[in-house]
């Protein structure tokens, strides 16, 4: 008796792209926005602004809201 298990074929491909690597992404980042002014106080600069810029476009490319 079958009990309607059956192997079907996919109808699409599955291809994937090559694998981006992720430390080229974050250079071009940085040496693009090296160039922004940081407006902070001196003072009261504990993180770089490009890597915070870096971080947060990242997050937002990965779903953060």
């Amino acid at each position: 008796m079958s009990t309607g298990f059956e192997k079907k074929k996919r109808k699409t491909k599955t291809s994937f792209a090559a694998s981006v690597n992720s430390f080229d992404i974050t250079s071009k980042f940085q040496e693009y926005f090296t160039q922004v002014k940081d407006p902070r106080v001196e003072r009261t600069r504990w993180h770089s602004l490009t890597d915070i810029i870096t971080i947060a476009i990242l997050a937002v490319i990965a779903g953060a809201q």
